[in-house]
């Protein structure tokens, strides 16, 4: 019994030794150092592994499966597939080459503009696209990526996944109908 009793106190001891070494350490840590929040940052354009500009059709369906429709018009196709938010699809845009060049996902209501972009400045904004809700893209040409968001709500409609490109590649084209002015209070 004395065995038993003096084995247990020895375990107690080097149990209560490792806690005040480990533990305190990870106190003086955690009083030394500020807590920092995560800045949440872009992504480059890759939508659950597809890649604008490389993936092709069948990779496409590989990664989403079968299309619910497919919209052929004269130099494109689209490929349409369920967002889960209600009558909102998700649109895969494929070039004559059979490569996908456009993603567009919509977002969840409750998804904030500041919270996908973090203090990320845009590189391009254009207008037209439900610009009387006061929305705009927001486009960030080098992370392959744009918003359709409306800065003062912080609501996001859709986020477009694209190729990186330059701004004029960009508005001529995957938006030819956007400006890079406000039309607002113009008549």
């Amino acid at each position: 019994m004395k065995k038993i009793l003096l084995l247990f106190i020895i375990v107690a001891a080097i149990v209560i030794v490792l806690f005040v070494m480990f533990g305190r350490q990870s106190l003086v840590k955690q009083q030394g150092e500020p807590v920092v929040t995560p800045r949440l940052t872009l992504m480059p354009s890759v939508y659950r592994g597809l890649i604008p500009g490389t993936s092709t059709v069948e990779e496409v369906v590989d990664s989403l499966g079968a299309p619910i429709r497919r919209d052929l018009y004269k130099n494109t196709s689209t490929l349409v597939y369920p967002s889960g938010l209600g009558d909102q699809p998700i649109n895969v845009e494929v070039g004559l080459d059979n490569t996908i060049f456009l993603i567009t996902e919509p977002v969840a209501p409750i998804a904030r503009f500041n919270q996908l972009t973090g203090t990320e400045a845009a590189d391009l904004v254009l207008y037209g696209l439900f610009e009387d809700e006061g929305f705009r893209l927001f486009v960030y040409l080098n992370k392959g990526v744009a918003f359709l968001a409306n800065p003062t709500t912080q609501v996001v409609k859709e986020k477009w996944y694209f190729h990186p490109t330059s701004a004029a590649a960009f508005q001529q084209s995957l938006a030819p109908s956007l400006s890079m002015t406000s039309t607002e209070g113009k008549q």
